[in-house]
């Protein structure tokens, strides 16, 4: 079986889950959900998603040159999987795994595979019927591998024809917008403007100055905590760390320390 899933610390995990069997795993590494999208699957679209991520993200060492490396790697074993070839998606409700969806039936679309599908937060609910507890799941990198291995063994479904007829089309529109960010709603995936999260930032930022904040500043490491825990949206926190420092450039927020590291410097927002 052939695997592709949506972010690397899943991928980890489906190892351990299955190691020592003949299982293959590829990862996207990319969040999709942010960034440009057009062409993502081919060469001029590849260097524009990246040109970007440098120019907007702040990354360790050669983090984006395995990143990407690691994104071409899965591409070319997408394009290159032949008919009736067994294959598993991992997917959860959230923009970035719907979007790595699309883009696998989009790139598989003209091979007859036995494409399917495991949506881990339906697998959940399943695995916890009957119980009084309730999980809510954000993405597919929460489980660990004992329960990853259980949903493929008893969550696994076969997508239809007409199933993956409209994720294709949906991936279509996707390859060929011009947004730089998209959400998930109602199983819908939308575009947003690049503005969507400043305002609950900043509204974050406030709340951290009044209950933490030393000489009017708050580390900007606590802010990004705090949107990541509390937002209802998913997404890395290089994004909130980017936004934040859109926020500075604009005036809305101040700021000291170094703007290279998100550890390295302390934000307070400017009153209005």
């Amino acid at each position: 079986m052939i695997h592709f899933v949506i972010g690397d610390s899943v991928a980890g995990t489906l190892k351990l889950a299955f190691r020592g069997k003949d299982h293959q795993i590829y990862a996207l590494p990319l969040d999709l959900s942010v960034g440009p999208t057009a062409a993502i699957h081919e060469e001029e679209g590849i260097r524009r998603h990246f040109d970007w991520l440098k120019s907007s993200f702040i990354y360790e060492d050669d983090e984006l040159a395995h990143q990407e490396e690691k994104y071409r790697q899965t591409l070319i074993k997408l394009k290159s999987l032949k008919d009736g070839e067994q294959v598993t998606i991992w997917t959860s409700e959230n923009a970035a795994e719907q979007i790595g969806l699309r883009l696998a039936c989009y790139l598989t679309a003209d091979r007859k595979l036995e494409l399917s599908v495991v949506k881990t937060p339906e697998a959940m609910d399943e695995l916890m019927r009957g119980s009084a507890i309730q999980i809510e799941v954000r993405h597919s990198g929460e489980f660990n591998a004992k329960q990853l291995s259980h949903f493929y063994e008893h969550s696994r479904t076969r997508l239809s024809e007409a199933t993956i007829g409209t994720l294709t089309q949906d991936a279509e529109r996707l390859l060929a917008s011009p947004s730089l960010l998209r959400s998930l709603q109602d199983g819908e995936i939308l575009e947003a403007e690049e503005t969507r999260d400043d305002q609950f930032i900043l509204d974050c930022v406030r709340e951290q100055e009044e209950e933490n904040a030393k000489d009017g500043f708050v580390k900007a490491v606590r802010v990004v905590g705090e949107v990541l825990g509390h937002s209802y949206h998913i997404y890395s926190d290089a994004w909130i760390d980017y936004r934040l420092r859109s926020l500075i450039h604009s005036g809305k927020v101040l700021a000291r320390g170094d703007l290279g590291s998100m550890r390295s410097y302390e934000v307070r927002a400017v009153e209005k």
